[in-house]
């Protein structure tokens, strides 16, 4: 039974409250930052040796083979341990590369043996675990391979299959993954002794970055307690085959924790209270040491002083790919979203919000760091974050938030995670599981969140196909054909089979898609039952919003994003602070996603980060008018948006086709131009860049100076400026005032 009526009364509490203060959002008080003790290692006083690296494979040049043939090298990693592939991978002239791992059953290793050797083209060798890095005929140039890969319990053996070995790949290295976080830019001495690992959790497993704890190991460091009720708060754990190990943490010598941990692969969290006024001088020790010997491999995770803090949680959810017109809460006529549409009329609704990119890698990277693609370094799957690129929870991290990401991590290696002091990725087996394991996720979280700031980001994967919801005939009960109740990726194919579907199977799909958001839509509901059940709600800041929309039909493109039109960029953006905003106040003007890191910093009452390309939308926030801004976005960096007013704008300078992700691998053409008036036609079914091509190329220059800026950016040159004749045209066009204008003077 769901608690409907208290958290329904939370919320009009919330509003009641709001009318009172939202003239005026309250600031945080003085913020004394915690202290990382990963980021004090240049400082340590006493620092232990790293422990040894150990290589499995190590191979400069790779043996030449017969045309045509591949070369598999065998390894056997430890059980349960992952292990990373290093190489180097050509693409000079028509050489093509490609470098494939696969793991085998015992039978199969017994078959393959453990001698490297050449094998005969599209040999089958077991099941693979990914492909490292591939490289074809178009390529030029030598690039790094990595790949991080884990056996399966059943499994005895490994193999790196190498395509082209003898031209394309050098250098080829297989050893421990170490899993060094390189958001700490430490030195060579340094970065060895930290290890981002993974251990069991309440709900799955739980990435954490960790100092290493070997036999014998001691680190002391010397802080000033930050303030009242300071607290040293750490996680114990080991990795795979490591013996039982002994922790010892002391205050000045005095013994806090003294506790031997025998359970690998689980995290085991602490925290000890320190003695000493705010602002005193105090010494912290950690040691690790064998019980009965054998091989130790504890792990610190991170160990962090912090002081009492009445700061706001915050609570970020993005849903993956939902669309902000098949929402109740926008207007929609089925009622998909009941409880997103009580919590608008408690909050902050944004109307014309825009994401940075269609799809989900570029987008959250986009706004948790608060930058374009472009600036952020990250704009397609795969693509590293620049270690310089601090995220929303690295800032927030260093004022003492705890700080958690969530599920679904399915695109986010933990590499990329590794601005979080805990990424959980859960177990679960239906989406009706999927749905469980968030709500456990903040069911977990709720109780610190109510007694100090806790940062979570929780992805939510419900509108994302293939569509399987828990009322299939929700929203078409009169149907009865083959997508009954679910429409899977695998159902893609039939557009390759030929056997297209319908324009009623396409309805009854949509209408899948609508109950997926109503899935979704219950459950941020109860995420927000388990925070007012624990306290936490109404000194927790609510944000809901997607990182991109997708096509339904809009385009000829059925349940695809990695598109540049306004049904993939427009997105949903809800904000809700226990009654400190402007209650039921819906924003017209547009915003961006890259404005949330500045305005969530704000709301802390945190100072703004040197980098954003976003705005901070408090004063919005509290019912007062903000200015109308351009909004951009780009797919891969090869097609650009731009959104001016009512106007539309999709430039392609590349004269790219797209190629969709779905199984049928659609091309699909974009005009070099294209210019859509959204008043009048939100489907984009006209363009009209060919109707006024003055006012198109005015705003094509717009465009094309922001992305100068971009590029003026990485290289520190001065950002280019507009010509006359375009500033004028802009003028015209009422982008710009009617005044006169120096030539050098941006838009």
């Amino acid at each position: 039974m769901t608690r409907t009526r208290p958290l329904a009364a939370a919320l009009a509490l919330a509003a009641a409250v709001g009318v009172a203060s939202a003239l005026a959002v309250p600031r945080a008080p003085a913020w004394r930052p915690g202290i990382r003790l990963l980021e004090r290692l240049p400082e340590a006083l006493a620092l232990p040796d790293p422990p040894p690296r150990r290589t499995l494979v190590s191979l400069r040049v790779l043996p030449a083979v017969a045309e045509g043939e591949m070369y598999g090298i065998p390894f056997t990693p430890e059980p349960g341990r992952p292990v990373v592939l290093h190489a180097r991978v050509n693409g000079e002239g028509d050489a093509r590369a490609r470098i494939e791992l696969f793991e085998l059953t015992a039978a199969e290793a017994r078959t393959f043996g453990t001698a490297a050797r050449a094998l005969p083209a599209g040999a089958n060798v077991g099941d693979s675990l990914g492909v490292c890095l591939e490289r074809d005929e178009h390529a030029t140039g030598w690039a790094e391979c990595k790949l991080l890969v884990k056996l399966a319990p059943d499994r005895a053996l490994a193999v790196a299959v190498v395509s082209h070995p003898a031209s394309g790949v050098k250098d080829l290295e297989v050893s421990d993954a170490d899993m060094g976080n390189t958001r700490l830019a430490h030195s060579p001495r340094l970065s060895p002794l930290v290890r981002r690992w993974s251990g069991r959790s309440t709900n799955g497993i739980a990435w954490r970055t960790s100092l290493v704890a070997p036999p014998g190991g001691r680190y002391e460091f010397a802080v000033e307690l930050p303030g009242d009720k300071s607290e040293l708060v750490l996680g114990l754990g080991l990795d795979a085959a490591s013996a039982p190990t002994r922790f010892v943490v002391r205050q000045d010598g005095r013994v806090l924790l003294d506790e031997v941990v025998r359970e690998q692969d689980q995290w085991k969290d602490r925290r000890l209270a320190l003695a000493g006024a705010p602002g005193s001088h105090t010494r912290i020790a950690l040691e690790s040491s064998s019980v009965e010997g054998g091989d130790v491999r504890g792990l610190w995770s991170d160990p962090r002083v912090l002081a009492a803090s009445n700061a706001p949680s915050i609570l970020l959810l993005s849903i993956d790919a939902l669309r902000w017109d098949h929402m109740s809460a926008y207007g929609y006529a089925r009622d998909t979203t009941p409880f997103l549409s009580e919590l608008a009329a408690h909050g902050v609704r944004f109307e014309r919000a825009t994401a940075q990119a269609g799809h989900t890698w570029a987008s959250v990277t986009s706004f948790l760091s608060g930058r374009y693609p472009a600036n952020a370094g990250v704009r397609a799957r795969g693509d590293p974050l620049p270690d310089d690129v601090p995220l929303l929870p690295d800032l927030l991290a260093r004022y003492g938030y705890d700080t958690f990401g969530g599920n679904d991590l399915a695109l986010f290696p933990p590499s990329h995670m590794a601005s979080f002091d805990e990424a959980e990725a859960t177990i679960f087996r239906s989406q009706a599981g999927v749905d469980e394991d968030i709500v456990k996720q903040v069911a977990t979280l709720a109780p610190r969140m109510a007694e100090r700031p806790v940062f979570a980001w929780l992805h939510l994967e419900n509108t994302h196909y293939g569509y399987a919801p828990r009322e299939p005939l929700r929203f078409d009960p009169g149907y009865h054909g083959r997508y009954l109740d679910t429409f899977r990726g695998d159902d893609h194919e039939d557009w390759d089979n030929g056997a297209r579907v319908t324009p009623r199977e396409l309805e009854h799909i949509y209408a899948l898609y609508d109950s997926e958001i109503r899935d979704a839509d219950a459950v941020v509901r109860r995420c927000l039952e388990r925070l007012e059940k624990a306290g936490a709600l109404e000194r927790t800041i609510v944000v809901v919003t997607a990182d991109h929309g997708e096509q339904l039909g809009e385009h000829g493109i059925a349940l695809d994003h990695t598109t540049p039109w306004e049904q993939t960029l427009h997105v949903p953006l809800l904000f809700v602070y226990g009654g400190r905003l402007a209650a039921g106040h819906a924003v017209h003007e547009r915003v961006q996603l890259v404005d949330l890191a500045p305005t969530l910093l704000s709301l802390a009452g945190l100072p703004p980060e040197p980098g954003f390309d976003g705005r901070d939308l408090s004063p919005a926030l509290r019912g007062e008018p903000i200015p109308d801004a351009p909004a951009y976005a780009d797919i891969q960096g090869l097609i650009f948006s731009m959104y001016a007013g009512d106007e539309h704008l999709i430039v392609n300078p590349h004269h790219v086709t797209l190629e969709l992700k779905l199984r049928t691998k659609s091309l699909i053409k974009v005009q070099d131009r294209e210019l859509y008036d959204l008043a009048r036609d939100p489907r984009e079914d006209h363009d009209l860049s060919a109707t006024d091509p003055k006012h198109t190329e005015a705003l094509v220059e717009l465009l094309h100076a922001e992305v100068q800026r971009w590029h003026a950016r990485k290289t520190n040159a001065a950002p280019p400026g507009l010509g006359q004749e375009t500033l004028d045209a802009l003028r015209q066009a009422g982008y710009l005032p009617r005044q006169k204008t120096s030539a050098r003077a941006g838009p």
